[in-house]
């Protein structure tokens, strides 16, 4: 998709944000019961994180994320937009995203003009606690950014197409807390994109209704969504069959 598509529908920022893609929600397989219990609010943890959308030099939209180094006591390994905890010294969520974007990888605003142009509902991962804002934001020049050892184990600049609604999807299982879970992850530079990471680049898509932006329901055939969910929602309890990394094709009926 090309920067200048990206920036037009980021100017138009919606209310509504177009749905995520049902077969991205990760669900538990092995019981009925729910993933993970709610957590007291008192323990809940504000986070931001900095969706950062930018030109590369042939014009195509990327977006900047990293990979968790293997250590980390939360989403450890996993891969993730910059952001973190927010400190008591932090105005705001962009504060917070900002802050933490120079922290994990050296990211200068004024550097690669970044532009914040607004923030996507919150939402709460539950098995770490946190709530979480997504500043997303323009940078009119690429970033020059560098890892922080002790926290990022690496770069990655994927295409923005790579997250719309005909990219390719796979299903993928693990166990995590004793519970057997199964959740759709976009396969991007050797890297796997799942959880809260995959459900949040969503600005690009258009906005509700539109051809590009429709995300849910049994309309949404172009990547195989409609029949993969159901796929995914028929495994009873206990069902331990493994459609590990399913591959939804793009524009080809699941088989």
């Amino acid at each position: 998709m090309r920067f200048e598509l990206v920036r037009e529908r980021l100017r138009a920022l919606p209310r509504e944000m177009p749905a995520a893609p049902a077969i991205l929600t990760p669900i538990r397989i092995d019981s009925p019961e729910s993933l993970f219990p709610p957590r007291p609010m008192a323990s809940i943890r504000q986070a931001a994180v900095l969706v950062l959308l930018f030109s590369d030099d042939c014009g195509e939209g990327r977006v900047l994320l990293t990979t968790r180094v293997s250590h980390l006591s939360s989403h450890a390994g996993e891969v993730s937009f910059p952001g973190g905890s927010a400190e008591p010294g932090d105005a705001d969520p962009v504060a917070t995203a900002l802050r933490e974007s120079a922290e994990e990888i050296g990211l200068d605003p004024n550097a690669c003009g970044l532009q914040v142009i607004g923030a996507l509902e919150r939402f709460t991962i539950p098995v770490s606690g946190f709530r979480v804002t997504p500043v997303v934001a323009l940078a009119e020049r690429r970033p020059e950014c560098r890892a922080n050892a002790d926290e990022v184990a690496r770069i990655i600049e994927p295409p923005v197409e790579a997250f719309l609604p005909d990219a390719p999807v796979e299903l993928e299982e693990r166990t995590i807390r004793e519970r057997l879970i199964r959740y759709g992850v976009y396969p991007v530079e050797g890297e796997r994109v799942w959880g809260a990471t995959a459900r949040m680049p969503r600005p690009a898509r258009g906005a509700p209704g539109d051809r590009a932006g429709a995300g849910d329901g049994a309309r949404d055939r172009r990547a195989g969504v409609a029949c993969c969910r159901a796929r995914t929602a028929a495994g009873p309890p206990g069902d331990r069959r493994r459609p590990t990394r399913y591959r939804c094709v793009s524009r080809r009926p699941c088989p």
